[in-house]
């Protein structure tokens, strides 16, 4: 593969971090301050549907839009920082699935996951099924 970086200058990999509510900002620019410049930063939401609701626009959309408009401020703070970033959200009847679908695709070299006091930001089940299935490295930062 070659270097971080394609002839053009752009970074060539990214770091996936796994945001529910917040994220613990302190450590994560601490952990990801050697790659700035390296790498860009996609904040990935999954907007969570239970296997028993449907699926219906109407439904999800102000999902979707409530998960963009607190992200928005995250994007600016990593841009803020130095970094190259961006929010992607996913709506998904499997949180744990759909960030290992997204963790695999090219590109990504690591995974930032949140523990949460009383349960991850992502369940502590959930983060360790998240950890066991990835091939990727997964950084689990402490709760804010």
């Amino acid at each position: 593969m070659g270097g971080w970086l394609e002839s053009s200058g752009e970074p060539l990999h990214k770091v996936l971090v796994a945001v529910k509510d917040e994220i613990n900002r302190e450590a994560l620019i601490q952990a990801l301050h050697p790659l700035r410049g390296k790498a860009s930063i996609v904040f990935y939401h999954v907007v969570q549907v239970p296997f028993t609701s449907a699926l219906y626009e109407e439904v999800v959309k102000p999902m979707v839009e409530e998960a963009e408009e607190r992200l928005r401020p995250l994007v600016e703070w990593a841009s803020a920082q130095g970094f190259e970033a961006e929010s992607r959200i996913v709506v998904s009847r499997d949180v744990s699935e759909s960030i290992k679908e997204e963790a695999e695709k090219p590109g990504y070299f690591m995974v930032v996951i949140q523990r949460d006091v009383g349960g991850l930001r992502l369940r502590p089940s959930l983060s360790a099924k998240i950890i066991q299935s990835l091939r990727v490295p997964v950084l689990v930062l402490p709760p804010v």
